[in-house]
């Protein structure tokens, strides 16, 4: 009677008809007619499911592209710079400080020094460079020595260069060029050092980027280095039209 009337409060139906609906709501997935045991359910084939999955294959070809071969215009253009570094005896450079008083060079040892530059046809004086070595290693087998290397190329006018990195007095090697001023500011790449004769002839080759156009003041078909070579008269003498201007000394 309770029940009767609780369903005609709400209004809902009594029938056998709607027991029926309720009770076969109940059946168990495994026994639903569309869906027996060992067959899942089969998901709706759609043209959205296809479209779910074009976005993940274009972010893996992004993520798997060939990289692109560098290119020789804009911030990847590598320009060489040549230029020399000629100890002429007659700045005090370079001033060895040895840490101990060991008569062999020992880790340590702080060498400051300072170098005329020329340019790599020897036919400007172009400035100087001004830095420091603190020796890391003596080695007596290749006779010389590895030291770390802090230093600058000043060009006048045109700015300068920084560079850090090894420098071995019994091979050539390779310092980093960590930035610069002037026409220079945003440089990096790296120099190949070539000793000539140590600590009097050194031949430099940068291959720098991020930077315009080098000014072909500055450039030049180098001269090939070799112990004999010198700056011409006019740019030892540092004459108007051998020098760059207000090149640093």
């Amino acid at each position: 009677m309770a029940s009767t009337l609780g369903a005609r409060s709400l209004n809902l139906p009594t029938s056998s008809k709607t027991t029926q609906t309720a009770t076969s709501s109940l059946i168990p997935l495994s026994q639903s007619p569309s869906c027996t045991r060992g067959n899942p359910p089969k998901l709706a084939s759609t043209p959205a499911r296809r479209q779910l999955s074009l976005p993940t294959t274009r972010i893996s070809a992004t993520l798997f592209s060939a990289p692109k071969p560098p290119s020789d215009s804009g911030p990847n253009k590598v320009q060489e710079l040549c230029v020399y570094e000629i100890n002429e005896r007659d700045r005090g450079s370079p001033a060895y400080l040895r840490l101990s008083q060991k008569e062999v060079n020992s880790l340590g040892d702080l060498v400051p020094f300072s170098n005329k530059l020329y340019s790599g046809n020897l036919e400007k004086r172009v400035g100087i460079t001004a830095g420091i070595c603190v020796l890391i290693q003596h080695v007596p087998e290749r006779g010389g020595d590895r030291y770390e290397a802090i230093y600058s190329f000043y060009f006048g006018d045109y700015g300068h260069v920084s560079v850090q990195g090894a420098y071995l007095t019994y091979e050539d090697s390779y310092l980093a060029v960590t930035g610069g001023s002037g026409i220079f500011e945003g440089v990096y790449g790296q120099v190949k050092l070539q000793q000539i004769v140590f600590p009097f002839k050194i031949f430099y080759t940068f291959y720098l980027k991020g930077i315009p156009n080098l000014p072909k003041e500055l450039l030049g078909t180098p001269v090939p280095p070799s112990p004999t070579v010198e700056p011409t008269p006019a740019a030892k003498a540092a004459e108007p039209h051998a020098a760059v201007k207000n090149y640093t000394n």
